[in-house]
């Protein structure tokens, strides 16, 4: 009578496995890399790595030698941001679309992003953590010029003019809250013709939760 073989991953062909694999997260696959040779051998297959690279950072290209070092060099600079850094890319991808074609001149306001170091100095200022995808939108964009019209809304209500703008650290962090009502508060947004803002909780003392926006006056009333 024979002898059953016994089946092990190495016994498998490559194609089904190679399947399998395609269905995990770039983490496991990290993970099937500290198994075996031969997981090692294929979980580090290019292939994977591109799919990993369109799911996490949408690239459409590669930019090194390898999809896995691709992969790797994008989550070295915004690794922690990876939860967040697609529905941030996409929403501000399609702002920047329909500005581009409904009104240029908006579009032109809008800064750069900020640096990692950038962002470290404003926590290490105002002396809070940002919440990470904060973070990441900032590293997109960091808030706009106070010249021509506001991203955060523009118009005439009643007899005077309403435009509110989008907020870069340095003028955000100069005016951080620090007295009582409004201790750990963040502003994000300033209209220059009422003087209101939009602020963000970085703290719950007051009573709001942490990454909360609120207008100060509507808060007040609820």
């Amino acid at each position: 009578m024979a002898t059953p073989m016994s089946l092990n991953i190495c016994s498998l062909p490559s194609d089904p496995l190679l399947h399998v694999l395609s269905y995990l997260n770039y983490d496991d696959l990290c993970r099937c890399r500290c198994t075996c040779k031969r997981l090692k051998e294929l979980a580090g297959e290019d292939e994977l790595w591109k799919r990993q690279s369109s799911i996490w950072w949408l690239s459409t290209s590669c930019s090194s030698s390898t999809w896995r070092r691709h992969f790797k060099e994008q989550f070295k600079n915004l690794g922690r941001y990876i939860k967040s850094y697609g529905v941030l890319y996409r929403t501000w991808a399609r702002l920047e679309a329909f500005l581009a074609e409904h009104c240029p001149r908006l579009l032109t306001s809008i800064k750069a992003g900020a640096t990692e170091r950038e962002l470290d100095e404003i926590e290490v200022k105002i002396r809070y953590p940002l919440p990470n995808d904060v973070r990441c939108s900032y590293r997109m964009h960091n808030g706009q010029k106070l010249v021509g019209p506001g991203l955060m809304g523009c118009m005439s209500i009643s007899n005077h003019m309403r435009s509110e703008y989008l907020l870069d650290l340095q003028t955000a962090s100069d005016c951080f809250q620090e007295y009582s009502g409004m201790y750990g508060c963040l502003p994000l947004t300033l209209c220059i013709h009422t003087g209101c803002s939009q602020f963000m909780a970085l703290s719950e003392r007051e009573g709001y939760l942490r990454g909360q926006v609120f207008y100060p006056s509507q808060a007040a009333d609820t």
